[in-house]
């Protein structure tokens, strides 16, 4: 069993929990569960991977004492399912095992953090990846 620890902070990163890799902080972006293949093979540092047994320790920045939200989707958005997360505590332990249903194969979970009891703010899917950056224009004459 492993503990991989997930830390949510504003002043790191507004959308995503971080994790410490090499003294510094990364963005985590995925929970990658029964991977074939080792983080070095995926050499993706926003993958954080993790087998049956093992166990995330979330910490909450001091700097939020209202309390966070982690998502935990299929997709990139709500509706895809998923679980969520309100912690109101400054460290929390989750088993990989509550999050995966059992079984063989890979598995992945988008990871996003809000305000508790918020959804998180995910861009769109325009292409470009930032909020807010479409913009309409008249058809040329």
């Amino acid at each position: 069993m492993s503990k991989h620890q997930l830390i949510i902070s504003k002043y790191v990163h507004q959308d995503r929990p971080v994790r410490s890799l090499g003294g510094k902080l990364l963005a985590a972006t995925e929970l990658v569960f029964n991977s074939t293949r080792s983080e070095e093979a995926l050499d993706d540092p926003r993958l954080c991977l993790v087998v049956p047994g093992d166990v995330l320790e979330i910490v909450v920045a001091s700097g939020l004492p209202e309390g966070a939200g982690l998502w935990l989707l299929e997709a990139n958005n709500v509706e895809s399912g998923g679980l969520n997360l309100d912690i109101d505590v400054e460290v929390m332990l989750l088993p990989v095992d509550t999050v995966f249903a059992p079984g063989p194969g890979e598995q992945r979970r988008k990871l996003w953090i809000s305000e508790r009891g918020q959804e998180p703010r995910i861009p769109p899917d325009d292409g470009t990846g930032n909020t807010g950056s479409m913009v309409a224009t008249p058809p040329p004459p």
